[in-house]
């Protein structure tokens, strides 16, 4: 598929410039973000008491890549033992490029469902009027949408799928995937982007604060250092490994 962005505009960043890429294995990517009920389940964590705090609301304060691998290591040990893991596969933190191409789910659009952000409320919590009208201090908020929930995350589930039945790949929590930011995307066989040293992980798919260019299928930012962010949690993929 090709993945990153011709578009030009406001939202068009260089970093986006379009690649080919070829995912060589099928892999299963989770309906949606890990909640806070699943991560206190495999790692007996809670994201803190200062903002959302709802079992079904997406977990957040993700740091570093390395908070997905821990998770991940404990789940397969659960779900070997419990005999629901077949041999040869494993849940992992998925590639920037798996993560584009779940959320893109054959589009070629700005978003998964087209290119329309007025359309955005349908799909994902992100920063609309909604926000703003609950909190002014949020004045960027657009006033094209209101997607229901305010300074605050959703529960999962609560918007339209894309084309896959995937759930809030636009908005919510941006998800960290496995790969560092580099000035380019990666493309070609597999990718997964990585630094030598001082990389900063990559964040997908824009989160409840964001603008609606933040949330497009292609657009890509670093996280935001290890400082707990109530705007970035993650997802896992299921793969059968080498």
């Amino acid at each position: 598929f090709t993945m990153g962005s011709e578009q030009t505009g406001d939202s068009a960043t260089r970093d986006r410039t379009p690649v080919e890429v070829t995912l060589s294995r099928g892999y299963w990517m989770g309906e949606h973000e890990v909640t806070q009920r699943e991560y206190y389940a495999v790692a007996r964590r809670t994201p803190g008491p200062d903002f959302t705090q709802h079992n079904n609301a997406p977990y957040w304060g993700v740091t570093e890549p390395k908070n997905i691998t821990d998770f991940c290591q404990k789940l397969n040990e659960i779900e070997r033992a419990a005999g629901r893991l077949p041999a040869g596969w494993e849940y992992v933190c998925p590639t920037e490029a798996e993560w584009e191409y779940a959320c893109r789910a054959g589009s070629k659009t700005a978003y998964s469902f087209g290119d329309s952000p007025a359309e955005l409320g349908q799909y994902g919590n992100f920063a609309d009027r909604a926000l703003r009208r609950l909190n002014p201090n949020f004045a960027y908020a657009v006033d094209i949408s209101d997607d229901g929930v305010g300074e605050a995350l959703a529960l999962v589930g609560s918007y339209r799928p894309n084309a896959w039945g995937l759930r809030d790949m636009h908005g919510n929590v941006a998800e960290m995937v496995a790969d560092d930011l580099l000035p380019q995307l990666p493309g070609g066989k597999d990718p997964l982007g990585k630094l030598e040293k001082d990389g900063r992980p990559v964040i997908r798919g824009g989160a409840w604060c964001s603008l609606p260019q933040y949330c497009e299928s292609s657009f890509r930012n670093s996280s935001p250092g290890r400082d707990k962010s109530n705007f970035v949690g993650f997802r896992v993929a299921l793969k059968q490994v080498k």
